[in-house]
C-alpha cells in the first residue's frame, strides 16, 4: 500500500458534505466514493456517540480553529471503529471553504476511557475524576511545602526566645514561598500556553487518564 492508501482523510465543506475521502478512509469505513461523496460526514457517526463532542468540534472548528478529539464511527455494514480525529479549517480571504479531516487509529487505552467516558455522558452522567477539586500547580506544591514546617513550628513552642522563634519562623516562610514561585513559574507559562491550543477537560481526561496540570501539559 502507498502512501495514500494508508491515510486517513477526509474533506468537507463548510457544511460538512463530503469532497473528498482517501483510499485509507474507504478501505476503513467500507463505503465506495459514490456512497461518500456529497454525503454529510454525519453517515459515519456511531449512534452511541453522545452530541457532546460534535457541539464542541463545530462551536471550535466554526471559529477557524482546529479541533482534536476521539470519536466512535461506524462502518457501512454497521461495525464500530474509533479514530483519534484532527479537524482543520481551510481559509479564503477570512472565510472558511472547507474542513480537512486527518484520523489516526488510537491507542487501546485511550478506546477504553473514552468508551467509558462517553457512556457516562449519553446517560448525563459525569466521570467522577470531573467533579474532584482541581487546584493549581502552585497551589498544591505551596501546600506540600508549607506542611514542612510543621516540625519547626513544634520547635517554636520549646523555650526559644520568643523573638528569635518568630524571626526564624517569617524567614523560612517568606524564603520557602519565593522558592517555590521560582519553581512552579515556567511550569505555569508552560501550562497556560497548552490551554491556548486544548482546554477541554473531557478531552483532556480521554488522552491522558487525568485532569490535573500535568496531564493537560
Amino acid at each position: 500500500m502507498n502512501a495514500e492508501n494508508d491515510a486517513y482523510v477526509l474533506t468537507t465543506d463548510p457544511k460538512g458534505n463530503i469532497l473528498y475521502c482517501s483510499q485509507g478512509m474507504q478501505n476503513l469505513t467500507g463505503y465506495s466514493p459514490d456512497e461518500l461523496m456529497g454525503k454529510n460526514i454525519r453517515i459515519l457517526k456511531h449512534p452511541d456517540m453522545p452530541d457532546g463532542p460534535f457541539k464542541d468540534l463545530w462551536s471550535t472548528v466554526t471559529q477557524g480553529k482546529s479541533w482534536m478529539g476521539m470519536i466512535k464511527n461506524r462502518t457501512q455494514n454497521g461495525n464500530t471503529f474509533w479514530v483519534d480525529t484532527y479537524v482543520i479549517p481551510i481559509m479564503e480571504d477570512g472565510n472558511i471553504i472547507e474542513y480537512q479531516c486527518i484520523y489516526r487509529t488510537p491507542k487501546t487505552e485511550v478506546i477504553d476511557r473514552a468508551d467509558h467516558i462517553y457512556t457516562l455522558r449519553k446517560q448525563g452522567k459525569s466521570p467522577k475524576a470531573l467533579s474532584k477539586p482541581n487546584p493549581r500547580v502552585t497551589f498544591r506544591m505551596l501546600s506540600a511545602f508549607l506542611i514542612t514546617f510543621v516540625p519547626m513550628l513544634a520547635a517554636i513552642m520549646l523555650d526559644l526566645p520568643t523573638a528569635f522563634a518568630i524571626a526564624i519562623a517569617v524567614s523560612s516562610l517568606v524564603f520557602g514561598i519565593g522558592i517555590m514561585f521560582y519553581l512552579t513559574h515556567t511550569l505555569e507559562n508552560v501550562i497556560k500556553e497548552s490551554r491556548k491550543l486544548v482546554n477541554h477537560q473531557v478531552k483532556q481526561l480521554i488522552y491522558t487518564g487525568t485532569t490535573n496540570d500535568i496531564g493537560q501539559h
